[in-house]
């Protein structure tokens, strides 16, 4: 957390922000249906965009895995590319 040139505090960057959809993996335990992936990144593009402290708030990845019980689903294009609900959630992001 740093200061500018005119003294005014940098906001926050945060990165590697994501959501699970589909089914759990190895990496978490957690996940929601693609409905419901697509609903959270608005509501925290929102909540950021609230927020004077926050400048960037990253998601972590474009595409998900390869489809398999236990790979990570936490993208916003399949692993073939094929759009979720939640691409069209970040494009539309406020």
């Amino acid at each position: 957390y740093g200061r500018q040139k005119k003294g005014r505090p940098k906001g926050l960057f945060i990165s590697e922000w994501t959501i699970q959809s589909d089914h759990d993996s190895v990496v978490f335990a957690f996940h929601v249906s693609r409905a419901e992936q697509a609903k959270y990144v608005t509501k925290a593009y929102k909540m950021v965009r609230k927020l004077k402290y926050v400048d960037t708030l990253g998601w972590f990845s474009l595409y998900d895995y390869p489809n398999t019980a236990t790979n990570p689903a936490w993208g916003l294009l399949t692993y073939e590319g094929v759009a979720k609900p939640a691409f069209a959630a970040y494009a539309n992001a406020p």
